[in-house]
């Protein structure tokens, strides 16, 4: 007995030890040990909902109306895989990119966007650095060629002034022009962010303003409230056809987040209610929003969709059976990355 416990433990400390620090994808491999924001679920969920399909309705991203069929193992094929000309987004803008995971994803799946990621915090710009630079050198024609990254704050930004930082595979793509980047017209057609949602104020809260500032910034809403979110969005998404989606906890930012959406005229066109298994209590909200030109008095609610993460709980779960994801959310990241796979390859004899 002793000896089973001794090697279940190895198992563990071996499985903990090679996964540390990096997040292994089909394509690419994302380093994320210098940075606060580590790859989790909220970015897989955003990323892969974000990339699934394209709205019939609004020559868009994301979702129609119909249910797709998922047979995992034997249908593993995206929606519009393919995409012809005009049905992807040429210009995508990622808003807090951390380790650049969402911009990564999205740049695999829209192989033609140009595609500009922007943090605030050093070492999230030190980390997406090494990760656009070290794809690039394995897979020059793949995923990262169209990627630029901008170390300024969201309020600041400015498309086609602010100058993005210095990547290893802008001196082949643009030669000796190491600052250069498409020019775009001041908006996007896409943009996605999975902001920080811990509300508080660090000059009264000690625990906080003593926590490390790369963390702080990735975690805490005093650098980016959803105010500052949702304008910033409105100032540079384009009206009727750009798409801005996000995934934020309940109920807070998430009240916050619709108070200011409504305010500044999003509307809200889905609305996917994430649970951990389909029993259990609702854990994070993703939307999606359309910037209208003028106002729609007559806009139908939005689309309400439920996705759990998981078919079976945690109290379900042990050493020997690893919780089973859903088959949405296999079906939703079966292009990108295949780490649900423990539940039939790393079972314990």
């Amino acid at each position: 007995m002793t000896d089973n416990n001794n090697n279940n433990n190895e198992i563990i400390v071996e499985k903990k030890k090679r996964n540390k620090g990096i997040f292994i994808f089909k394509q690419f491999t994302v380093n994320h040990e210098i940075c606060a924001q580590k790859v989790g679920s909220d970015a897989l969920l955003l990323a892969g909902y974000t990339a699934i399909g394209k709205s019939v309705e609004y020559e868009q991203l994301v979702w129609s109306g119909k249910v797709y069929d998922y047979d995992y193992g034997i249908g593993g094929e995206i929606l519009n895989k393919g995409l012809e000309d005009g049905q992807w987004p040429r210009h995508v803008l990622d808003i807090g990119t951390g380790c650049g995971v969402l911009s990564l994803m999205l740049a695999q799946r829209f192989k033609q966007s140009i595609i500009n990621s922007i943090d605030i915090d050093e070492s999230a710009i030190q980390q997406t650095t090494m990760n656009i630079d070290n794809i690039y050198k394995e897979h020059p024609e793949n995923v990262t060629k169209n990627m630029y990254l901008f170390h300024t704050p969201i309020q600041e930004f400015q498309p086609t002034l602010t100058v993005p930082c210095e990547l290893e595979k802008n001196k082949h793509v643009h030669r000796e022009r190491k600052d250069m980047a498409p020019a775009i017209d001041d908006r996007y057609d896409l943009i996605i962010s999975a902001p920080p949602y811990f509300k508080s104020d660090i000059t009264i809260d000690q625990q906080v303003s003593a926590m490390k500032t790369n963390r702080r910034i990735a975690r805490h809403t005093h650098t980016l409230s959803m105010k500052d979110l949702v304008q910033s969005v409105v100032r540079l998404l384009k009206p009727d056809t750009g798409i801005f989606t996000t995934i934020v906890s309940i109920p807070y930012p998430s009240d916050d987040l619709e108070e200011e959406a409504l305010k500044q005229g999003l509307v809200l066109l889905e609305l996917v209610l994430v649970t951990d298994t389909p029993d259990s209590k609702v854990v994070r909200k993703m939307y999606k929003f359309y910037l209208p030109s003028q106002p729609q008095p007559n806009q139908p609610p939005p689309t309400q969709r439920n996705f759990p993460i998981y078919e079976t709980s945690i109290k379900d779960s042990n050493l020997k059976t690893h919780r089973k994801h859903s088959n949405q959310y296999k079906w939703m990241l079966n292009d990108f990355c295949n780490h649900f796979n423990k539940e039939k390859d790393l079972l314990l004899p």
